[in-house]
């Protein structure tokens, strides 16, 4: 049986518990909705992650990467606290900021690769 016959042969409560479990899982969310990882040979490299407070995602938050020269490439969070920006190689600083409480990271983005920056906010 293939994947879509398997989902259609679920019941509605299944279906609605598949639903539930896709819609909090970034990268399942992301998946499903046609926004995948990047790939070996891409030109970029893709920064991503999830920020909650008390691990319930935050919503609508810009989530900043600001490169030496202080170029900022912003991206805002999903309903399920998600973002990702693809980023030239490069060094970077990581910027969230909810409720006036900032943190910042330093990170490293790679051609081809994936770099994450997840936050709770507690």
């Amino acid at each position: 049986m293939d994947l879509v016959s398997s989902i259609k042969a679920l019941s509605k409560e299944g279906r609605v518990d598949l639903g539930r479990s896709i819609r909090k899982d970034p990268d399942l969310y992301n998946a499903m909705n046609g926004m995948g990882g990047v790939s070996e040979s891409a030109n970029k490299g893709l920064f991503k992650g999830t920020i909650t407070k008390v691990s319930v995602p935050l919503q609508n938050l810009d989530v900043q990467a600001i490169d030496g020269s202080g170029t900022t490439f912003t991206a805002k969070t999903n309903n399920v606290g998600y973002y990702q920006i693809e980023l030239v190689d490069g060094n970077y600083t990581a910027k969230v900021t909810f409720e006036g409480v900032s943190k910042t990271q330093a990170i490293k983005i790679v051609k081809g690769e994936t770099t994450i920056f997840n936050h709770d906010f507690e």
